[in-house]
C-alpha cells in the first residue's frame, strides 16, 4: 500500500505510513520529517529468503547492534549475578535493583535465589534495555 504524502510502499492493511506517519485511510497530513531523512523510525526492511530462497515478506530488523558483549554479560552474571551486576551493565536497573535488594535486605540468606534468576536471565536475555542485540 502506497503513502499518498510520501510514496512509502508500506505493508498490505497497515494503518500508518512507517515513512512519514500519516494515516493510509484517511489522507490525514504527514508528519514533517527533517530534510534526508525518508524514515523516521530506526529500522530496515529485509527480505525474508534473501539468504535462502524464503517467501520475500518484509520484516524489520534493528539497524543496531548493541555495544554491550554477550561474554561479558554472561561472565558478570555467573560472578556477581547475585547483586545484579550483568543487569546494571546492560541497563536494566530495575531488574539489578531487585536482585541486589533480595540479596542484601535478606542479609545474604536469599542469595542463591537471585544467583538462580541470574542464571535464567544468562541463558535467555540477548537483548539491551533499548532492544538492541548483544554482540
Amino acid at each position: 500500500m502506497k503513502c499518498e504524502a510520501c510514496g512509502f510502499e508500506n505493508a498490505e492493511g497497515a494503518k500508518f505510513c512507517m515513512g512519514c506517519g500519516s494515516k493510509l485511510d484517511g489522507g490525514a497530513k504527514p508528519v514533517p520529517q527533517p530534510p534526508g531523512n525518508p524514515c523516521p523510525i530506526n529500522v530496515q526492511v529485509v527480505m525474508q529468503g534473501d539468504a535462502g530462497g524464503g517467501s520475500g515478506k518484509g520484516r524489520l530488523l534493528p539497524k543496531e547492534r548493541s555495544d554491550k558483549s554477550r561474554t561479558t554479560y554472561t561472565i558478570l552474571g555467573v560472578a556477581l549475578g547475585f547483586l545484579g551486576v550483568h543487569n546494571f551493565y546492560l541497563g536494566r536497573t530495575g531488574v539489578g535493583v531487585a536482585q541486589l535488594l533480595i540479596t542484601l535486605l535478606s542479609f545474604g540468606f536469599l542469595f542463591w535465589l537471585s544467583w538462580i534468576w541470574a542464571a535464567i536471565d544468562v541463558l535467555t536475555v540477548e537483548y539491551d534495555q533499548d532492544g538492541r542485540k548483544m554482540i
